[in-house]
């Protein structure tokens, strides 16, 4: 997951973008947060992007099938988890890390969108929520303890390669970490993804930080947009990469639109191979 991050990081252009969501945002809203604070957020978020693939049904090695050492293992509905993960960390009772509702539905939005457009999640949240979230746990199963261990160690990559070593962004992480912990058991988890489910809906039930930034800020979809944007082109690029440059022709064009190779991306000083 770090090599999207790592992505974001070292591509100028991609940064330059970033920075212009944190430029306009801050003139907008007045938030007081660093902006070195929400840079490295919405690097986090890139990070984390996949982070919903840590099911125990996507993990289970009966399921990881593999062709030309690619990984073939059907991982639908990671980014609803994802998205679910960070909207919990979130909005977890205790001490307010000091994360505005804006850049909370920025961070949670864009993970969540990264393999959508949102009018396309609305489609399918338009029939039976809870036989949705019924499918979505029996295919991902749940959270596992094992889990936390491999974000520990993730942890330590962010801090030391990525440099996402600020204060809120660690608590952000030790939230996550408490997330899978309570999303272990099933009837929980059921009711974490429900409550995204239901935001997406603009439904009482779900997370009111993304339902009234909306509501209340009519820029905060523009700023959604561009961060959801920047991690699926990321994204799209560092699978391109990762799998060897095979089954990727809109990867090509993204790379001849920015004039990088593989090569040159998986040099990188933070790639990590």
């Amino acid at each position: 997951m770090i090599n999207v991050g790592c992505f974001v990081k070292s591509v100028k252009r991609l940064n330059n973008m970033i920075n212009v969501i944190i430029s306009r945002y801050k003139r907008y809203s007045g938030d007081t947060l660093d902006g070195n604070d929400i840079y490295k957020l919405l690097i986090l978020a890139a990070s984390l992007h996949d982070i919903g693939k840590i099911g125990a049904n996507y993990q289970n090695p009966n399921n990881l099938r593999y062709e030309d050492s690619e990984c073939k293992a059907s991982f639908k509905y990671h980014e609803i988890i994802s998205g679910t993960i960070i909207a919990e960390a979130l909005t977890l009772p205790g001490e307010d890390i000091g994360i505005n509702d804006i850049v909370k539905t920025m961070i949670t939005l864009s993970v969540l969108n990264h393999h959508y457009a949102l009018r396309d999640l609305k489609e399918m949240i338009s029939t039976d929520i809870t036989k949705l979230v019924e499918e979505i746990i029996r295919t991902s199963g749940v959270l596992t303890q094992s889990s936390i261990l491999e974000l520990e160690r993730l942890q330590k990559d962010l801090s030391n390669i990525l440099e996402i070593n600020n204060q809120v962004s660690q608590k952000l992480i030790t939230r996550i970490k408490e997330v899978i912990r309570i999303g272990s058991d099933q009837k929980s988890f059921k009711s974490m993804i429900t409550r995204l489910l239901w935001t997406l809906r603009k439904h009482r039930a779900g997370y009111r930080f993304v339902v009234e930034s909306i509501n209340n800020y009519p820029m905060t979809n523009y700023f959604v947009s561009i961060m959801t944007g920047i991690i699926n082109v990321s994204d799209n690029i560092v699978a391109f990469c990762e799998r060897g440059g095979s089954r990727g022709e809109f990867a090509e064009s993204l790379l001849k639109e920015l004039n990088l190779s593989c090569k040159e991306i998986m040099s990188f000083d933070c790639w990590r191979s």
